[in-house]
């Protein structure tokens, strides 16, 4: 007989699973978007001064980093609130 956990094991990978496609499907939509866009402005790139721009894969990465260290904080958290709520097996 499955047990609970097993559902709850199935149910994430699916979501996981229906993310990741949804990801791919991202990003072909972006790769058809800029290719398009190259085709259609080739120019686009002597317009925009991108030497200016601050570096968007830093900006990225600092994004990033800072919802990790949120994730890790809440999780931190719920652990705490765990503690107080949830009774431990007394010592034997």
């Amino acid at each position: 007989m499955a047990k609970t956990s097993d559902y709850g094991e199935s149910a994430r990978k699916q979501l996981f699973a229906a993310v990741e496609q949804g990801q791919q499907f991202t990003l072909e939509a972006v790769t058809v978007w800029t290719d398009l866009v190259t085709k259609a402005l080739p120019a686009f790139p002597t317009l925009v001064k991108v030497d200016a721009l601050p570096d968007v894969r830093e900006q990225f990465d600092v994004g990033f980093d800072f919802a990790e260290k949120v994730l890790a904080s809440q999780r931190a958290l719920a652990n705490k609130v765990l503690d107080v709520i949830v009774p431990t097996p007394a010592a034997a």
